[in-house]
């Protein structure tokens, strides 16, 4: 009995799933056709407007490279700034975790710098461009003031860079 029962609801649920076939109507194929026929239509305005598009992209561009060189206008064209030399990277981290955790980076510097600079808490004073090396250079300019370098190296070492000012 129980065995019967299980099969007439399988069976009902098979019956529910199955959905009836429809018979082929010809109203429905126009209304296939519509719809492709517009596909169509906006491929062709697609393809008239691609000459438009590619001088936009152009326009994009050019104004793309005007706003790099203002930006290089506008960006520091001197900055004062410190930093910490170190031999290694992991002294490099270990010094930026320190920094980040309230250390003093005046203090840390004439602890732990190689640089000449360290005595005076790191200070190079204000330079230019191309007056550093350029890994150097880079990272300073690419700093705001009170920001933080990650670790920087050059052939000196490893170096902590700090902007105080930018001008």
């Amino acid at each position: 009995m129980k065995k019967i029962i299980i099969t007439l609801m399988i069976l009902l649920v098979l019956a529910a799933c199955v959905t009836p076939v429809e018979k082929e109507d010809p109203m429905k194929e126009a209304e296939t056709e519509e719809p492709v026929k517009e596909a169509e239509k906006q491929e062709q305005e697609v393809k008239r407007a691609e000459p438009d598009v590619v001088e936009e992209k152009k326009e994009i561009e050019d104004n793309i490279t005007k706003v790099e060189e203002k930006k290089v206008e506008i960006m520091a064209k001197k900055v004062h700034a410190k930093h910490i030399l170190v031999k290694t990277e992991e002294e490099a981290n270990a010094i930026l975790y320190d920094l980040k955790n309230g250390k003093d980076f005046d203090e840390l510097a004439k602890e732990k710098s190689l640089c000449p600079s360290g005595k005076k808490g790191g200070d190079l004073g204000w330079f230019g461009r191309n007056q550093m090396v350029k890994e150097f250079e880079t990272a300073a300019f690419n700093l705001k003031p009170g920001e933080l370098s990650k670790p920087v190296k050059t052939q000196f070492g490893w170096h902590i860079i700090k902007v105080v000012e930018a001008d």
